[in-house]
Order: C-alpha cells, then sequence, then structure tokens
C-alpha cells in the first residue's frame, strides 16, 4: 500500500509497518486497507504474471517463473516435512495445516521465512474466499482418505496414497 522506503524503516508507524511487513494481519492496520485490499493478496499465477510484464528481465515467461519460483517452493516445503517427519506428532485421525511464508529475493529465489503451524484462514479478499474454503475442504477429504472410518490405523492407506501420488488427484 506504501513504496517502500528504506528511510521510514523503523518509524513505527502503521503505515511504516504496512511498507515492511507484508503480512495480511500487519496489512490490516493500514488506514487504506479496506479501500486497497483486494491488491494485498495474489495468487501464484497473478503473481507470475505480475513478474512476467513488469520483470521480463528475469523471468520472461509463466512457465519460467513456475520453474523458478514455484517448483523451489514446493521443494523446500517437501524438504522440510522431510526432515521433520520424525518429530512431527502422529495422532491418528488428526490433521494439521502449516503456512509457509516465503520471500523473493532479487533473483526470484525463495527464502522460507517461517513456517506457522496456526496459519490464518481469514477471507478479507475474494482470493481468499475462493482459495481457502477449497483448501479446507480438501485437506478434510485427504485426511478422510489417509484415516478411514471405524479404523485405528491406516499405514497401508498411507503408504499407497504416497507411493501413487494421489494427492494431486483431491
Amino acid at each position: 500500500m506504501e513504496d517502500y522506503n528504506v528511510d521510514t524503516f523503523g518509524s513505527g508507524d502503521k503505515k511504516d509497518k504496512a511498507t515492511h511487513l507484508t503480512n495480511a494481519s500487519v496489512q490490516k492496520g493500514h488506514p487504506q486497507f479496506k479501500a486497497l485490499k483486494e491488491q494485498t493478496i495474489l495468487s501464484m499465477k497473478q503473481l507470475g504474471e505480475y513478474m512476467v510484464e513488469h520483470n521480463s528481465n528475469i523471468v520472461k515467461t509463466e512457465e519460467e517463473f513456475d520453474e523458478k519460483v514455484v517448483k523451489k517452493i514446493s521443494e523446500i516445503c517437501r524438504l522440510i516435512f522431510e526432515s521433520a517427519k520424525n518429530k512431527l506428532e502422529r495422532k491418528y485421525g488428526c490433521f494439521e495445516l502449516f503456512g509457509f511464508d516465503f520471500l523473493l529475493d532479487e533473483d526470484l529465489n525463495p527464502v522460507l521465512v517461517e513456517v506457522n503451524t496456526n496459519p490464518a484462514l481469514f477471507t478479507d479478499t475474494q482470493l481468499q474466499k475462493e482459495m481457502l474454503p477449497k483448501l479446507v475442504d480438501d485437506s478434510v477429504k485427504l485426511a478422510l482418505q489417509l484415516h478411514p472410518v471405524g479404523k485405528t490405523n491406516a499405514s497401508a492407506e498411507v503408504k499407497s496414497f504416497v507411493e501413487n501420488n494421489e494427492i494431486e488427484n483431491l
């Protein structure tokens, strides 16, 4: 909502926070949030289109954006779960959503900022209204497939699910 300016960093002003912190809960505090809220959230497709249009010196096509950004983000997420899989508590019949926050550097390299165990599921914008209910619905469907009703263990179902990469087919 505000143009980035290093001279204002640390001023404590609400506009300054909205300039330097891009998370949605901070943006809500900006005086112009209600008027500009639809500009605060982009889908990956919209971001790819924007980058091709405005940064063609870095990325020339949406396919190149997917290769440089989307696939790298997916791989980082996979590696995080692979490295943490033995530390995550496993409760049959339960599931948890994680929110991964990334920044992109000047060359569009994704940098993991944090992983949230309680990601916000607010639907302040039209994109969130379209995306988040589907995310929750798909998560519940996945949990029900992996944790069939009436069973106390579904290791065979989980193994089959992972081996057949059925997550893409929800």
